[in-house]
């Protein structure tokens, strides 16, 4: 990227730079849109979209303190800020596929000198005002960003327990035959992943969290040695996004099991005409609702951890009654024939 050679700018003061394809003037210090509200967004554009063009064109030179008219006004960071933007951009380029190499880019600060300290003492206490609301900005965005999360992983959490109502159906319907009970195992197993897949999710998120920790601390010494420590944690958050991608691929596997139930329909009509005996038909009946019933169990108990050995003991009480249906449904064969 393009840098200019002064070294020093002055406030206040007229630059002989315009905006062009290789030069941008941003008069604030937001990095990526997470962190601006909603209702700046339509005036108030991060740096993400102008660095990305940057990077994949010719280069550029982007300007924060600098006014849309070329007139130097500053930017009053402390070294946590300071540093808080570094990370910001590195973190940026890192998710890109591939990842931006670091000596494609460089990041630095320039002095501004005010030429009136007097009568720019009562801007820099407005400058002060401004970097608190900032502040505070940044961390309403960051809740906000929680709360989506949180929102996100609700829906997720409810298509799972969807999904999984919709894999109990189709246990039901394929449960008089061995083969269908060996599938509905591989199902449960299937759930488990997804589980496990939310655990992880959590995990990231309380790693995200100590990473904000960390960068909200006062001890600006303690932020520096512990940058290397939230690195490595990015690099194990991105051995668990990997590690979902497997599971989401499992999960896409487990749908192409949905044709082989559709063969197994056929059988099932076979059954079907068995179980046109009246009372056959009554019993039936009396054991759906009873499905049921353990199905709206089921679901309860699946929004408490706790309970999950319970859910494994019913699942084995409809298993053995499974295999009873299974020897009465023999027996009917056997008198019918």
């Amino acid at each position: 990227m393009r840098e200019n050679d002064n070294n020093v700018y002055r406030r206040l003061q007229e630059t002989n730079l315009i905006e062009n394809k290789w030069t941008e003037f941003k008069q604030h210090r937001f990095v990526t849109s997470e962190y601006v509200r909603i209702d700046q967004q339509r005036f108030l554009k991060p740096f993400s979209p102008t660095l990305n063009g940057f990077i994949n064109t010719e280069g550029g030179t982007l300007y924060a303190g600098i006014n849309d008219n070329g007139i130097v006004k500053g930017i009053q960071l402390s070294y946590s800020q300071k540093l808080h933007i570094r990370m910001k951009i590195t973190d940026m380029f890192n998710r890109y596929s591939p990842p931006v190499s670091t000596d494609m880019y460089s990041v630095k600060f320039k002095p501004v000198i005010c030429e009136n300290p007097d009568q720019e003492h009562n801007q820099s206490k407005n400058g002060n005002q401004e970097n608190e609301q900032n502040e505070n900005q940044d961390q309403e965005s960051e809740q906000s960003k929680n709360q989506d999360q949180e929102i996100e992983q609700s829906k997720n959490h409810d298509q799972d327990i969807a999904q999984s109502k919709n894999q109990d159906q189709e246990i039901a319907q394929s449960k008089n035959h061995d083969q269908d009970i060996a599938q509905s195992k591989n199902q449960d197993q299937e759930i488990e992943q997804i589980k496990n897949h939310d655990q992880d999710i959590a995990q990231s998120k309380n790693q995200d969290q100590e990473i904000e920790q960390i960068k909200n601390g006062n001890q600006e010494n303690e932020q520096n040695e512990n940058q290397d420590q939230e690195i490595e944690q990015s690099k194990n958050h991105d051995q668990d996004i990997a590690q979902s991608k497997n599971q989401d691929q499992e999960i896409e596997q487990s749908k192409n099991h949905d044709q082989d139930i559709a063969q197994s329909k056929n059988q099932d009509q076979e059954i079907e005409q068995i179980k046109n005996h009246d009372l056959d038909i009554a019993q039936s009946k009396n054991q759906d609702q009873e499905i049921e019933q353990i199905k709206d169990q089921d679901i309860a108990q699946s929004k408490n951890q706790d309970l999950e050995i319970e859910q494994s003991k019913n699942h084995d009480l409809d298993i053995a009654q499974s295999k009873n249906q299974d020897q009465e449904i023999e027996q009917i064969k056997i008198e019918r024939f």
